[in-house]
């Protein structure tokens, strides 16, 4: 009695790529599921203003020659050598951007965030008027448009009380790069230290199943008071 074979359909890999936040100058790698199979590397700048498809390898694990100055693909992951918030030396685009991994067999997508942090979080203080202070902390980077994660800031008094929590709109302050700040109104008589404590959102939902919407790893903090 003949028995029929049935051929095992490919399923997609179960790993996606996690949204990361890097600071400025620093190497930064998205790992891949290793399956034996080449696959293709996208990626759309944070500083993209038209086209924003750049194409860093297509389906063969080699690195595009316009791009091998900031970057190596391999059967592991995606490296990128020189974390950017704007375009430097050969590289006429930013690094941090939207990065894009797709598998031939079977058709599968993965995409996320790349986070690319100038400075921050620093806290300042400006005695505004003789009633009020106001104590800012502040963080330069620079995101994709598309679906991007944006600084959170929680601030916290000296007894580990929080006193305030906000995800303000980022300011668009060059090309490039975004400036996102929290701001804390305390009376001027008000000798407490206060810690702001800064961490990243998780992107918002998409209708476009494939990105990744992971709480970056990030948490980094600054203190101020009146002085």
């Amino acid at each position: 009695m003949s028995q029929t074979t049935t051929a095992s359909v490919p399923k997609c890999p179960t790993v996606n790529l996690t949204n990361t936040v890097v600071w400025e100058g620093f190497p930064a790698s998205f790992p891949r599921i290793t399956n034996n199979q080449s696959v293709q590397w996208v990626m759309c700048p944070s500083s993209a203003l038209f086209s924003c498809t750049k194409i860093i390898s297509n389906y063969d694990d080699v690195v595009k020659p316009e791009f091998i100055s900031n970057y190596a693909v391999n059967q592991s992951q995606l490296t990128i050598f020189n974390s950017t918030v704007a375009p430097q030396g050969s590289m006429n685009h930013s690094a941090s951007g939207l990065y894009t991994l797709r598998y031939l067999n079977p058709n599968c997508t993965t995409a996320a965030n790349l986070v690319v942090i100038r400075s921050g979080p620093v806290c300042a203080f400006n005695a505004s008027n003789p009633s009020s202070v106001s104590l800012s902390c502040t963080i330069l980077f620079a995101v994709s448009s598309t679906q991007p994660c944006n600084p959170v800031f929680k601030w916290i008094n000296s007894t580990g009380g929080q006193v305030k929590q906000e995800q303000p709109i980022p300011t668009q302050i060059d090309s490039y790069m975004k400036r996102s700040r929290s701001v804390l109104s305390i009376a001027s008589t008000d000798t407490t230290t206060y810690k702001c404590q800064a961490t990243f959102s998780a992107p918002p939902k998409s209708p476009f199943t494939y990105m990744s919407l992971n709480v970056p790893s990030f948490n980094e903090t600054c203190s101020v008071s009146r002085g």
